[in-house]
């Protein structure tokens, strides 16, 4: 379950990165560390590391903000 609960928010992420690229970045690569931001309160969820390797993206879940985190509790 874990596993495949991190794979739907990596997934969500690329899309979402990949969609809104030349919002985000200076330049026209993906490569590099982005913030996953929840759609209703606007807070942080995760850091995703996106690294390229022989012309193949690949993400990496760095660090995930928990419900409580983001609610504002400690």
């Amino acid at each position: 379950m874990r596993i495949s609960k991190q794979f739907a928010v990596f997934t969500l992420t690329t899309a979402a990165a990949l969609m809104s690229s030349t919002a985000w970045a200076d330049d026209s690569s993906l490569v590099g560390l982005w913030r996953n931001v929840d759609d209703v309160s606007g807070k942080p969820r995760a850091l995703i590391r996106i690294t390229e390797s022989n012309g193949t993206l690949q993400g990496k879940v760095e660090k995930s903000f928990s419900a409580r985190t983001r609610a504002g509790h400690a």
